[in-house]
């Protein structure tokens, strides 16, 4: 299997299908629209995880005997490289949830 093969099948486990009549009616019930929100509540929670271990890291680097410009620096990169990486990896893992739910929901409904 070749990688852009493996990199298709990876994007679209992702994305999401609302084509059957099912789904568009469970999509406008309150359980659809919980289940939609989960991947916004997964950024969040990504982003609180990332916020609270920085402190953590910040903490332990200012502890150490390195110049303050060395600090400041290493921590500016890490908040903000965190943050990014907090929101992809939040956005993924609530995308999968959101899917694996919605398979749920289409199952109980039909």
């Amino acid at each position: 299997m070749g990688v852009k093969k493996l990199f298709q099948r990876a994007i679209a486990w992702f994305q999401a299908t609302f084509t059957d009549r099912t789904c568009r009616d469970l999509q406008r019930t309150w359980t659809g629209r919980a289940i939609n929100a989960v991947s916004f509540m997964m950024v969040i929670v990504m982003l609180a995880l990332w916020v609270t271990l920085f402190v953590i890291l910040r903490d332990n680097l200012s502890s150490d005997s390195l110049a303050a410009s060395t600090v400041t620096a290493v921590s500016c990169f890490a908040f903000f490289g965190g943050l990014l990486l907090a929101i992809v990896i939040g956005g993924w893992l609530g995308n999968a949830l959101r899917r694996i739910f919605w398979k749920i929901l289409v199952k109980l409904g039909k």
